[in-house]
């Protein structure tokens, strides 16, 4: 849902009377192309393939053309409090996905627009739940990113100063050193002398 779309599923099969003129007259007019690509990530096919069959298999589909249209929005207790909030009380998945809605059989364009706009807002919850939620989880990774290069930036301050109170101490034996050597080579001049 990183698009936080719904998916639609399309299927439909070759052998059905109504499939050419819906194809035609229904699902390839501008207004259904349009509004299908704007809101749906899409997937379609003929069951006469294998992964289209099986899916019509496990969606018990009796009737074609027909449309699913899915989340894969996973219920959490985080998701859960959000669709609370907003009033929603479809329980999801706790594996991943579920089945919103399903439409099957032959239908014009205005009918199946209108039932897809339905479907969206009665479902909007969801995609704003999750758009909420990955919101949420974007900036605690942002946080946490920026922490991390903080306290990254702020070790090697602290190592430098460390290496710069290093260096100074050094600095002071080194002078310190060649201040006794001088005090020794003044002695032994006087002394031999």
């Amino acid at each position: 849902v990183r698009e936080h779309k719904f998916l639609l599923i399309y299927l439909h099969s070759r052998n059905h009377g109504d499939i050419q003129r819906f194809c035609c007259e229904t699902l390839c007019t501008e207004s259904v192309a349009s509004f299908l690509e704007e809101n749906f990530i899409l997937w379609g096919g003929d069951i006469s393939s294998s992964e289209p069959y099986k899916l019509s298999y496990q969606l018990n589909v009796t009737k074609y053309p027909f449309f699913a249209v899915l989340t894969n929005v996973t219920y959490t207790t985080e998701m859960a409090a959000y669709l609370q909030s907003l009033n929603y009380n479809k329980r999801l998945s706790q594996s991943g996905t579920t089945l919103l809605s399903r439409i099957e059989g032959y239908m014009n364009s205005t009918d199946l627009l209108r039932i897809l706009t339905d479907t969206l807002e009665k479902h909007q919850p969801i995609l704003l739940a999750s758009k909420a939620i990955q919101e949420e989880r974007d900036r605690n990774r942002m946080l946490v990113e920026q922490q991390d290069r903080e306290y990254r930036e702020s070790e090697e301050r602290d190592k430098q100063l460390e290496k710069q109170l290093l260096d100074q101490e050094n600095n002071k034996q080194i002078e310190q050193q060649l201040r006794i050597a001088e005090q020794l080579e003044k002695e032994q001049s006087r002394v031999t002398q």
